[in-house]
């Protein structure tokens, strides 16, 4: 299993409504067409650490070592609290990874 099915096999069992698909962007049309998916993609990595953006609904998704350990809008955090990511609309730049000092 590659590691994107890894990932979208977590994040389809915890959001079962829409579908689950990996892309950096899709037209509207297809959008719609496609039965309004959560489309992911990577927007920062630290070390072992994933920070998922979904363009479809603004939300965002933190794995370490392939694990699913937060889902949120604004923000998410490690299991260990070691690690946050923040959303766009939270920090008014871009979406970023921290790691705790």
């Amino acid at each position: 299993m590659d590691f994107p099915r890894i990932m979208l096999n977590q994040l389809e069992s915890r959001f079962t409504v829409h579908p689950h698909v990996f892309a950096t962007n899709i037209p509207i049309e297809d959008w719609n067409k496609a039965d309004r998916p959560y489309v992911w993609s990577v927007v920062d990595e630290k070390d072992n650490v994933t920070l998922l953006l979904d363009t479809g609904y603004g939300m965002l998704a933190l794995f370490v070592n392939n694990e699913l350990h937060d889902v949120g809008s604004s923000f998410v955090i490690s299991n260990n609290r070691e690690y946050v990511g923040l959303s766009e609309s939270y920090l008014g730049d871009k979406c970023s990874l921290y790691k705790k000092l």
